[in-house]
């Protein structure tokens, strides 16, 4: 490394991990932010490129632009002279989130003199991103912070700082690079030696509980935003994803996410940070009359525990939320018993909702739909425990997929719709 770089190094290093670990992350413009910036910057000095010069210079760049001109008199025939680098000056191209790395074996010193650059920051960076917002709308602002680290470890510089850490034999030049480096941090370098000497091997794979929680947590916030879309933001989210984007279009980022995260930290190929549960197709009348607590447990989200078919946690269920491999949510409880004669709602005419189900009973009787039963609302006339209810609530399975269900007659807003159609249609034909 050039003298400049090497003096700067030990503080430059201690300020990175510092902000990482203390920056907040919820306030824009943070130390946090800046010491990204700041690491990945220093990541990649192949990302800098030379230019001519259009009057003053550009000295803030003259670290990189000394790294690159070692680089190229190594690895190659040409040089610029002094004379000619008095006309150039370095610019530094901030790449894409999605853009691939430019990495060469080339500057396979560069990374070893700067090893402990790509391992320590990365593993606080792991573990804070956790703190990130993946809801809607900031999902995507979250993940190009968290693109534009993956992207720096292509495999190439994966298998380069594999091979770094890896104990090099005596008089080795990579492990001289190595050594300066660590004997140039001083007290802020890792005691790798003592954890080499006990047995324990570093590499990339260690970090792979903090990578795992990661995207954990990606996922999991992403399956909550599509868990809780209404009718209109899923009918909206299939638009966009006829041109590639909504919820498909995240879906896909998220997967090539978890692609790079296999390389980094050498996951199996058939890694999934939470297993897919596939759901039951319920019919295409079970969502508007006959919705039972067994298609609710089963069309829940694909996080929660797992549950019996009336939708009591098992025990199996209670060691996933213990282990943290599951969570509850507010949307996974279950309405016990008979939907249909569940208690009148606030936009419900309560004088209606009783003539329904009398006229609701009848008709499934008399077309064999369902067995008698008593006209009462439960909590009001009726008062059932919960072992009664879940009873009730494996009974409705021996229902067939459809039954009369006339509880729409007693809605308000189904009355106010009707009566805006009538005034429509009478204002058409008095014209």
């Amino acid at each position: 490394l050039p003298s400049i770089q090497t003096i700067v190094q030990p503080s430059l290093y201690n300020y990175i991990r510092t902000a990482l670990r203390y920056g907040p992350i919820h306030v824009a413009n943070s130390s946090f932010y800046a010491a990204v910036d700041l690491w990945l910057l220093w990541l990649e000095p192949w990302n800098v490129v030379q230019r001519k010069k259009a009057g003053a210079t550009a000295q803030a760049k003259e670290i990189f632009h000394s790294v690159s001109d070692r680089v190229t008199h190594i690895n190659g025939p040409t040089s610029p002279t002094s004379r000619n680098r008095t006309q150039m000056y370095a610019v530094n191209t901030v790449p894409r989130p999605n853009q691939p790395s430019k990495y060469t074996p080339a500057w396979e010193s560069y990374v070893a003199a700067n090893l402990h650059f790509y391992l320590v920051p990365l593993s606080i960076f792991l573990r804070r991103a956790r703190e990130l917002e993946f809801s809607k709308a900031d999902f995507q602002k979250s993940m190009n912070h968290v693109q534009r680290v993956f992207r720096v470890f292509s495999p190439q510089l994966v298998k380069t700082i594999d091979a770094l850490l890896k104990v090099q034999k005596e008089g080795d030049g990579m492990r001289k690079i190595v050594e300066k480096h660590e004997d140039s941090l001083g007290e802020f370098c890792p005691l790798r030696s003592k954890e080499i000497e006990n047995g324990m091997m570093w590499n990339l794979d260690m970090l792979k509980d903090s990578m795992h929680n990661l995207l954990e947590e990606i996922v999991l916030q992403h399956r909550k935003t599509i868990g809780e879309q209404d009718f209109f933001e899923r009918m909206g989210s299939r638009i966009e994803g006829l041109f590639g984007e909504g919820s498909k279009a995240e879906e896909a980022l998220i997967s090539k996410l978890i692609k790079t995260a296999r390389v980094i930290v050498k996951f199996p190929n058939d890694y999934e940070p939470i297993p897919t549960v596939k759901r039951k197709d319920k019919g295409m009348f079970r969502g508007f009359s006959n919705l039972t607590a067994t298609d609710n447990a089963q069309d829940s989200s694909n996080y929660s525990p797992e549950r019996e078919s009336t939708g009591f946690i098992t025990k199996k269920g209670r060691e996933q939320i213990l282990n943290g491999t599951r969570m509850c949510n507010a949307m996974d409880v279950n309405f016990l018993g008979d939907p249909m004669y569940s208690r009148a709602k606030s936009h419900e005419i309560k004088l209606l909702v009783k003539w329904s189900l009398v006229l609701s009973n009848k008709l499934n009787v008399y077309f064999k739909l369902d067995t008698p039963r008593q006209s009462k609302l439960y909590g009001e006339e009726v008062t059932s425990t919960a072992e009664q209810l879940a009873k009730e609530s494996e009974e409705m399975n021996k229902i067939g997929l459809f039954r009369f269900n006339l509880r729409w007659v007693a809605d308000s807003r189904n009355w106010v719709m009707i009566y805006i159609i009538w005034k429509i249609i009478c204002w058409k034909l008095l014209r």
